[in-house]
């Protein structure tokens, strides 16, 4: 991706989801918290214009429920 770029998403239920980015080498780059009212599907937009260019790993947390992502940013 170039900067931005989009992930959907649908979580089971409405808890709070959070959202840990790390670079390759396991540091985390960044973090994100979304609180999720009534809505379960939504997109989330990541703006990696602070971050080098590199592959990125995105983990989404929202109850028991994990999925890993990967990006790779290109500048």
């Amino acid at each position: 991706f170039n900067l931005t770029t989009m992930f959907s998403y649908a979580v089971p239920d409405r808890s709070a989801l959070s959202i840990h980015v790390f670079d390759i080498s396991g540091r985390r780059a960044q973090e994100h918290s979304v609180h999720k009212g009534d809505e379960t599907r939504d997109v989330f937009v990541f703006d990696g214009a602070g971050l080098a260019s590199g592959v990125y790993f995105f983990v989404f947390t929202s109850g028991n429920y994990q999925v890993l992502k990967t990006a790779a940013l290109i500048k």
